[in-house]
């Protein structure tokens, strides 16, 4: 009951630290808009309506094959200040909303009527777009080059133990009192003591990863102050029962706690 009643003050400082950080955080917001693409709409169409280009929209849009804007589907216009819509004649308006049946008849040329003309398409600029798209590399979400925080070896692993508690880090111990360091560069969010856990300080490292030391017998950094990658933070705390020294240590992806071994290198 001590150790649950542990785990759950270490979670709610962390949500508070975290709370503080967001207030403090700007964000910048990217100008455009949105647009709902009407029947028969084309990439080229939609671009010139809002004076941009569709290799902007299609990079904006994760558009791989410019040919392939589905009726309904919602498109986002970098830099628009208004939603805008393509003004059509009515009888094109009568025919998009004609059954598909109707408009595959009224496709067919007479021999009193000339056929209707194909709709203007910028081809040579869908082209260009498509081919730019396919040269670029896809985007891969790479974690940082995250280091072992303490030299020491790990004897409580992150998960569920038989005794039924889930770990939300891992706990080192050493019979040397090495120096702790920050497992990548980052900014300092908190660094005090909290109840049951001693000394602590936690780090944001870019806009998705957090690292917490606990455990600490002192703390060489402070809040708000920005670290390196190995730069050393505190010195671990040292047990008496045991006569060794440890650190508990967790790391949290999008706020939710990781596994740190799958992000630590192999040793």
């Amino acid at each position: 009951m001590r150790r649950i009643t542990r785990i759950h003050v270490l979670a709610a400082i962390f949500l508070a630290v975290l709370t503080a950080a967001a207030g403090c955080a700007t964000t910048e917001r990217v100008k455009g808009v949105y647009h709902r693409v009407q029947p028969n709409e084309t990439l080229s169409e939609i671009a010139r309506l809002y004076d941009t280009t569709p290799e902007n929209i299609a990079r904006a849009n994760n558009i791989h094959d410019v040919h392939l804007v589905k009726k309904d589907s919602v498109l986002f216009i970098p830099d628009a200040a208004a939603p805008r819509r393509l003004e059509r004649t009515e009888a094109v308006k009568k025919q998009s909303a004609a059954p598909a049946a109707v408009q595959e008849q009224n496709l067919a040329p007479s021999s009193k009527r000339e056929a209707s003309p194909p709709r203007d398409r910028d081809v040579h600029a869908e082209k260009k777009a498509s081919t730019e798209l396919k040269r670029q590399p896809n985007h891969v979400d790479t974690p940082p080059r995250f280091q072992w925080p303490f030299s020491g070896t790990v004897t409580s692993r992150f998960g569920a133990r038989p005794d039924g508690i889930r770990m939300n880090g891992i706990t080192f111990e050493s019979k040397n009192p090495d120096p702790v360091t920050a497992v990548e560069e980052g900014t300092v969010l908190h660094s005090a003591p909290i109840k049951f856990y001693g000394e602590t300080i936690i780090i944001r490292h870019g806009a998705d990863y957090m690292t917490i030391y606990s455990q600490l017998e002192n703390r060489d950094i402070t809040t708000g102050q920005r670290v390196s990658r190995g730069e050393i933070i505190g010195i671990p705390g040292k047990n008496e029962e045991k006569g060794n020294y440890t650190l508990y240590f967790e790391m949290r992806r999008n706020n939710r706690p990781v596994d740190p071994l799958k992000y630590l290198p192999k040793r």
